[in-house]
């Protein structure tokens, strides 16, 4: 017999299986994946993150999803995660980029 899950219930029960934050297309892959869903639409990644989203701004802090990251969503009742690898990257980025510069300009005003 097919599902057809509310939108809200099926993130919540993705999100709480994986038990971490995860973005929102691969929670609308897993819901698709799991069969909680047989109404779809045409976009279903993005009815993820509309639903997300709305949460988070109509209900605030009674919320049940909390935004950690670009498009990574976790449940509120989860523990706060540490930074993600992929911070962690973008700050070596930075980091990397400003020590280039400055070694540009230490060459340039030893010229």
């Amino acid at each position: 017999m097919a599902k057809n899950t509310p939108w809200k219930k099926a993130i919540e029960q993705i999100l709480k299986e994986a038990g971490t934050s995860m973005h929102y297309k691969d929670i609308a892959s897993q819901i698709l994946a799991d069969g909680l869903r047989t109404n779809i639409g045409a976009t279903p990644a993005a009815t993820v993150s509309a639903n997300l989203t709305t949460s988070i701004k109509q209900g605030k802090e009674n919320s049940p999803f909390r935004k950690v990251g670009r498009g990574e969503y976790v449940l509120r009742s989860l523990k706060p995660e540490k930074k993600t690898l992929r911070s962690k990257g973008k700050r070596r980025k930075l980091y990397s980029k400003l020590h280039s510069k400055m070694s540009n300009r230490s060459l340039l005003d030893n010229a």
